[in-house]
């Protein structure tokens, strides 16, 4: 027969003693402030092979009258990645039954289970909801914070320590459209203010703080792409191969989760309401940049025409002079060297048709950025300035 213990119809072991000489306390206060809550936890081995932490009964008889309960099942059986099936729902446990307490499930991105409501209370929106990221570094835990009126800060556990701030922004090809979703390493908006270093997210066991950003937003046919803003630490120095992968990750499972949330469009609006001042300043000033840029173009395609039309005529003149009279300096002018006749021909024998069409991008950008900024301004026209009630709802 063998000697693990007997486990339910769902998986569960029903095991409520650990194996005596395993049992361990830890000592929290010795790893940090983050780790206080942990401080006097203890943790041992279960006969089926897993280590798992312990809970107190609250009497003696409470522990010989369910000892033998269904429900004093003690954790449940492994999740993705294990030998015993799919992940199951979290269990709820009697509050003095359970001896083993469940293992954490180190499923990456997945929201741990919410238990069903049972007052007016409790159906009320959470104001923060926690999610595992799988990194090179190990398991990174996410905590986000009541929603700001145009942010979610998140902050991090496990493999990171820090925070993550994301917020609402533009599509990269389309700035007059909020539908993308800005992360920033740090506690503020990076492209507002500048978090101290000492606030800079950091590894686990490391000390240097990064800073960079990761834009998500979907292309035309709906896919999610990324975009990666220079990751760099504190000291400007770039991080490693892994460590980026880590950084990178990191912002974007957090950037996926705001994209999922049920108040994304009230975190887009008020990003636009924040973000329209400056975007219209710029794209008033890159309008009539180009534009300026398109005259001065199709000015000088204009002058390259005579330009080369001398140019030409020169050439001519100095070959008829070799002919007569060859000289080495009528061979300088006429070889295929810098500075030379025959080079400033073919210089301007295509800068004319370049500048033509460089003026026609110029034009093309031009007519784009005013376009973006109009639109940004009919936005404003239908939505009027300020807090709107719904920007005040669940965080």
């Amino acid at each position: 027969m063998s000697d693990k213990p007997a486990a339910t119809p769902d998986g569960y072991c029903t095991n409520t003693e650990p194996v005596s000489g395993t049992t361990e306390q830890v000592n929290g206060l010795a790893l940090g402030g983050k780790f206080v809550k942990m401080h006097g936890r203890r943790y041992a081995d279960c006969p089926c092979g897993r280590r798992v932490s312990l809970t107190d009964r609250a009497t003696s008889a409470d522990t010989s009258s369910r000892r033998n309960s269904p429900t004093d099942a003690v954790h449940a059986p492994p999740r993705y990645g294990g030998v015993d099936g799919p992940p199951r729902p979290a269990r709820h446990w009697p509050t003095a039954a359970p001896t083993l307490a469940p293992s954490p499930s180190p499923s990456a991105g997945r929201q741990a289970p919410r238990p069903t409501p049972s007052s007016p209370e409790e159906s009320q929106p959470m104001t923060s909801l926690s999610l595992t990221i799988d990194t090179p570094a190990g398991p990174v835990r996410a905590t986000a914070g009541p929603r700001d009126a145009d942010a979610v800060v998140f902050e991090l556990g496990g493999a990171m320590r820090g925070s993550v701030h994301v917020t609402g922004t533009t599509d990269p090809h389309h700035w007059d459209q909020f539908t993308a979703v800005r992360a920033c390493l740090g506690p503020v908006n990076a492209f507002k203010t500048t978090a101290p270093d000492e606030d800079l997210p950091r590894l686990a066991n490391g000390r240097t703080g990064y800073h960079g950003s990761l834009t998500l937003y979907r292309d035309s046919l709906d896919r999610p792409e990324v975009s990666v803003y220079p990751l760099f630490s504190a000291a400007d120095h770039p991080p490693s191969q892994k460590t980026a992968a880590v950084l990178t990750a990191v912002l974007r499972g957090c950037a996926e989760h705001v994209e999922q949330r049920a108040d994304l469009p009230a975190i887009l609006e008020a990003s636009r309401q924040r973000d329209t001042p400056g975007l219209l300043r710029f794209l008033t000033w890159s309008a009539s940049y180009h534009q300026a840029e398109a005259v001065r173009l199709e000015r000088e395609a204009r002058a390259a025409l005579p330009a080369r039309k001398a140019a030409e005529a020169a050439w001519r003149t100095a070959a008829q002079w070799l002919a007569l009279s060859p000289h080495p300096v009528l061979l300088l002018m006429l070889a295929d060297r810098p500075d030379s006749l025959t080079q400033k021909v073919r210089g301007l024998q295509w800068w004319a048709p370049y500048c033509v069409d460089a003026a026609a991008e110029e034009r093309e950008r031009a007519h784009r950025a005013q376009e973006e900024a109009d639109s940004l301004r009919a936005q404003q026209r239908r939505r009027p300035r300020g807090r709107r009630p719904y920007l005040v709802g669940t965080p």
